[in-house]
């Protein structure tokens, strides 16, 4: 089971259940996941100006049309002659014991974070997407309601601070196409966000981030992004995520809005999703990218696995041999603040071999500097997890983590290793590390 696997098992459990209607024959929206790498490489050959890495297959909806024997996966999203859209904002009604009496927050303030939340999706996006204040007595194509009370908690320890209930936003025409369009766009959306949790009211700007992450639903995202990084990312009371839109973010939705709403992303069969397919077993000697991925600002380059996905991480780079959602061998490099190899291992190596059997250790020299390197047999998914750590100066050590199928890390280790032959550190060389 890869790592990619896990995430999106993981996400697929977090999701809340939208309903989408239509204008025509019954339709059922239903999730569409897990997604499935043959799909998506079908859908690129149709589509190679999509840009990499996105979430897209998180972002269509799973259509179940009436008199049809099969499902329908496809783009739902408002028409760009639509925009700039409607939205009404209704502020907050604060209810008894919620407010500070002696410190009131005047109710603007949080509609003022709703607006700063639709200018980030427009200076991000760019056109299409525009917002206009509904004029009074005009029916909004998007509701923003504040609500002035807790927040929801269907389950223990979560609260819902936003929802987006799409109902009969996305509307369906005709039946299920034979080509590659259905009739299918967005017509209205509904946006609730609280503005309290169990312990009071929240600040503005994290209303204003919960209500960032619902505008990307109402603008068509039928999922979450699987990446904690992404302001798509699921939100939590402890844990509100990414403030901005990230890259991939950006990316998604354009990939969205670049695509005619309708546009037919896979099929399935009711109540049948594929079964996962595996990366192509890696053959041969590993090669890398001609080119050095640089990461000056963090103080190393490196040149990755050749026709790997490469993915900006905080702190460094990401390696994948897939997509980005779903893959079977991954390495990442990381620039840790941490005095050196001992400090980080008295405070996260625990962390690592907690996980199950420790395969071997043993220290090496990477770009003239001193490195640790061991692998754990990660027994929760059946995977091996490979660390190395390398003295990098300046308070610094590079972390690397690779990680494979437990039964194909033979193939793969040559590939996972092979990079650290062409790393480059930049920064003064650290005092030499005595022999053990």
């Amino acid at each position: 089971m890869s790592v990619g696997r896990a995430w999106l098992a993981a996400v697929g459990a977090l999701l809340a259940a939208l309903g989408c209607s239509d204008a025509g024959p019954k339709t059922e929206s239903l999730s569409p996941l897990p997604p499935d790498r043959r799909e998506y490489q079908a859908f690129r050959l149709a589509h190679p100006e999509l840009h990499e890495p996105n979430y897209l297959p998180f972002v269509v909806h799973r259509l179940r049309i009436e008199g049809s024997d099969e499902d329908v996966l496809a783009t739902c999203r408002w028409l760009d002659e639509r925009f700039p859209l409607a939205v009404a904002i209704d502020g907050p009604q604060l209810a008894a014991g919620i407010a500070d009496e002696d410190h009131p927050t005047p109710p603007a303030v949080y509609v003022q974070a709703v607006e700063r939340a639709l200018a980030h999706w427009e200076q991000e996006l760019g056109a299409p997407i525009r917002f206009r204040r509904a004029a009074e007595g005009e029916k909004p194509d998007v509701r923003i309601r504040l609500l002035g009370e807790r927040a929801p908690t269907p389950e223990d320890g979560k609260q819902v601070l936003g929802m987006t209930p799409l109902g009969d936003a996305c509307r369906v025409r005709g039946g299920a196409a034979a080509g590659g369009r259905i009739e299918a766009v967005l017509s209205a959306a509904e946006v609730r966000v609280y503005v309290a949790d169990e312990y009071g009211l929240l600040t503005p700007e994290q209303v204003e981030v919960v209500a960032a992450h619902e505008i990307g639903h109402a603008l068509g995202a039928r999922s979450h992004s699987p990446f904690p990084a992404d302001l798509m990312h699921e939100v939590a009371r402890d844990r509100l995520g990414a403030r901005r839109l990230s890259a991939q973010d950006v990316r998604s939705f354009a990939a969205l809005y670049a695509l005619p709403s309708g546009t037919v992303y896979a099929r399935r069969r009711p109540g049948e999703d594929p079964p996962r397919v595996a990366a192509a077993p890696v053959t041969g000697p590993a090669r890398l990218a001609e080119k050095a991925w640089d990461g000056t600002q963090y103080g190393f380059s490196v040149r990755l696995p050749e026709g790997w996905a490469v993915i900006a991480v905080e702190h460094g780079v990401a390696a994948v041999d897939g997509f980005a959602w779903d893959y079977d061998a991954s390495l990442q490099i990381l620039a840790v603040s941490v005095a050196g190899i001992d400090a980080y291992l008295a405070q996260y190596g625990a962390a690592h071999v907690r996980k199950g059997p420790l395969l071997g250790r043993r220290e090496i020299e990477i770009a003239g500097r001193h490195a640790l390197r061991f692998a754990v047999e990660v027994e929760e998914n059946e995977s091996v997890e490979e660390v190395t750590l390398i003295e990098a100066g300046e308070g610094r050590v590079l972390l690397a983590i690779a990680e494979s199928p437990a039964q194909a890390y033979a193939a793969y280790r040559p590939w996972l290793e092979a990079p650290f032959a062409s790393l480059t550190l930049h920064g003064p060389q650290p005092e030499a590390k005595p022999a053990r």
